[in-house]
């Protein structure tokens, strides 16, 4: 992501272009993995209160961070209402979410060709709330049919890769994804040198829906691949950057709003802010952690605060009670998440 929003050029032979295609990608992707993961350990209840929580958490920064100077297009408020949407594709059976998967890649060319004039209205007579809405639901930048499609994605990677019934997460598996991906993924970029295929960032084509849909699902399989290792360990600050992703998003767009401030006129696209930010992330991430905070504050402060209310509203709606016996199973398949997941 600080790639994607500040590398002042593509980097050497075009690899940092790749940045492009990947973030909100992954994003959504990661999303639909989360749900999966929450659909296992908790009850339809549970799960459905923790989701409308967070999802109007994420509309509402979505909404104040936009508010902001920071030349970036904000992803919270789409990111919301996915996660509204993953709650229920979730737990849909797997043949049902590559369905939904399928119709979501369909119907998102046409979502964009179809909303361009009803943009082009809401923009030339300044209806900011027909904007929001469409930015919302059809966005051109990130539009909720692909957010749709990675989520599904998501899903299904992580009932193959991390498959409730094994206790402990296979190995071979996840590099065989891994591999897969990434030779599906070289022989798309070869074929877009060669000109035999084209495919932009952002056009949201088939092609270029394809695309992101083998890179994200390289990056999640050779993650996967690489947490089965020993010496994954190395690499726990970086996981601690990604469990504190929301208070970093945040600090991130702010750092960018008062850039804008402090250097009126000048770009943003510098190696400083890229190096920076990423530092900026760990060191916070890392001294967060070494605070050894308690409960759901253990992640981050904004993650803190959004699982505070989630608990709450948890208590208040009386969910919390199982709607079944939880099977010794499900606890088995609970503590292998948690393995798979440190």
């Amino acid at each position: 992501m600080f790639v994607a929003h500040t590398a002042p050029s593509a980097g050497p032979g075009g690899l940092f272009q790749l940045s492009e295609f990947l973030t909100f990608p992954l994003f959504a992707l990661l999303v639909g993995a989360g749900a999966e993961l929450a659909a296992r350990r908790h009850g339809p209840g549970v799960h459905l209160v923790g989701a409308v929580v967070r999802a109007v958490a994420l509309l509402g920064l979505g909404w104040l961070l936009a508010q902001s100077a920071a030349l970036v297009v904000i992803v919270l408020a789409p990111l919301g209402l996915l996660t509204l949407l993953c709650w229920g594709i979730s737990r849909a059976p797997s043949w049902l979410v590559g369905l939904v998967a399928v119709l979501a890649a369909a119907i998102a060319p046409w979502t964009i060709d179809s909303s361009r004039e009803v943009w082009s209205d809401a923009v030339t007579s300044g209806d900011t709330t027909r904007m929001w809405w469409l930015e919302l639901l059809i966005s051109t930048s990130y539009p909720q049919a692909v957010l749709v499609l990675m989520a599904a994605v998501g899903i299904l990677l992580t009932r193959l890769l991390l498959p409730r019934e094994r206790p402990k997460p296979s190995a071979w598996l996840p590099a065989a994804v891994t591999v897969a991906a990434v030779c599906a993924t070289g022989a798309m970029i070869v074929g877009r040198l060669l000109g035999q295929i084209d495919f932009l960032a952002y056009q949201t084509t088939w092609t270029e829906q394809l695309f992101v849909v083998v890179l994200a699902s390289a990056v999640y399989a050779g993650c996967v691949t690489f947490a089965s290792l020993p010496v994954a360990r190395v690499a726990l600050p970086l996981a601690w950057v990604g469990a504190m992703t929301l208070t970093l998003y945040s600090l991130h767009v702010a750092w960018l709003a008062w850039w804008v401030d402090l250097f009126p006129g000048r770009s943003d696209d510098t190696w400083l802010n890229v190096v920076g930010m990423s530092v900026v992330a760990v060191v916070v991430a890392s001294a967060w952690r070494a605070a050894r905070l308690p409960h759901v504050w253990r992640r981050g402060p904004v993650e803190g605060v959004v699982g505070l209310v989630a608990e709450f509203a948890i208590r208040v709606t009386g969910v919390a009670t199982p709607d079944t016996p939880e099977p010794v199973s499900s606890r088995q398949t609970s503590r292998s998440d948690a393995e798979a997941r440190r």
